[in-house]
């Protein structure tokens, strides 16, 4: 359940960030180089599905190897990177026999990235505005926070203290 409910997040994370790409191309190759390995050893299903079965993949192919500050700038440079790191990190974790491969893998790769951006040019990535909240309570703190001011708690616009003042609701 906690796997699904990771995944889901990255999922919602590597859609706003426009950077699924990245991720499908890792778990597509990786999956099949585990897959295939496990076929040519004559492992039942159940032992690559195991593996891949952990928080650690799904925390990786959603939010590490999918950042958009540490990929390349162009598509075609984000899946050969992508496609790099899982078969450089499949190599390391069931051939050398070395856990955590993914992410040795990312680490030895990454600065590759530069590379990739010089070969395959695309706009920087920009991170996008978040959008104006509102909430009165929200855009009266952010509007007492631009003019240096103090706000009112909810405690206090209902007549009693405000909190962490003696009789407040934070006080004991």
């Amino acid at each position: 359940v906690f796997g699904a409910a990771l995944a889901a997040a990255g999922i919602m994370v590597v859609a706003r960030a426009r950077r699924a790409d990245v991720t499908a191309a890792f778990l597509v190759v990786y999956v099949a180089i585990v897959l295939a390995r496990a076929a040519w050893l004559g492992d039942p299903l159940d032992v690559p599905l195991h593996g891949l079965a952990n928080g650690g993949l799904v925390l990786f192919a959603f939010f590490m190897i999918s950042d958009p500050r540490t990929t390349p700038d162009a598509r075609l440079g984000r899946i050969v990177f992508a496609v790099l790191v899982a078969a450089l990190g499949a190599y390391i974790q069931l051939w050398l026999y070395k856990p955590r491969g993914i992410f040795y893998a990312l680490c030895a790769l990454s600065p590759l990235t530069p590379i990739f951006d010089a070969l395959w040019r695309a706009p920087r990535y920009q991170w996008r505005e978040a959008p104006l909240v509102r909430d009165p309570l929200i855009r009266e703190k952010n509007d007492a926070k631009a003019t240096g001011g103090d706000v009112e708690r909810p405690d206090a616009a209902r007549g009693g203290a405000p909190l962490g003042v003696p009789g407040g609701a934070a006080s004991g």
